[in-house]
């Protein structure tokens, strides 16, 4: 008869214990009997109140859509209606920081 060591100490029973023994039990008995003997190992995560609040702000915005309409429309119906007006200092400014931010070739 041939005895399975691991399990049997993993059941922490020594070869000499009147317990019974990995043997006479099934495979899958023996694992629900270590389990129970030793406890099972589990692993946990805990993420911090900082990852919980990315967590949730991250579902916000993917419910959220990609392209604002509505200010899409205002800035359509405006150019439509000849209102549209372009602030050049701003724009040029903006030109700068972007062109003064890529390295050149």
């Amino acid at each position: 008869m041939a005895i399975n060591l691991d399990t049997h100490y993993k059941l922490g029973l020594q070869p000499t214990d009147n317990r019974t023994t990995a043997t006479d039990l099934d495979y899958q008995d023996a694992t629900s009997a270590a389990d129970t003997a030793v406890g099972k190992n589990t692993d946990t995560v805990q993420l911090t109140e900082y990852a919980t609040q990315l967590k949730r702000i991250e579902k916000q915005l993917a419910q959220q859509p990609d392209v604002n309409q509505e200010k899409i429309k205002q800035i359509r119906d405006a150019i439509k209606h000849g209102t549209y007006t372009i602030n050049l200092a701003s724009t040029v400014d903006k030109m700068l920081v972007l062109e003064t931010s890529v390295p050149p070739k």
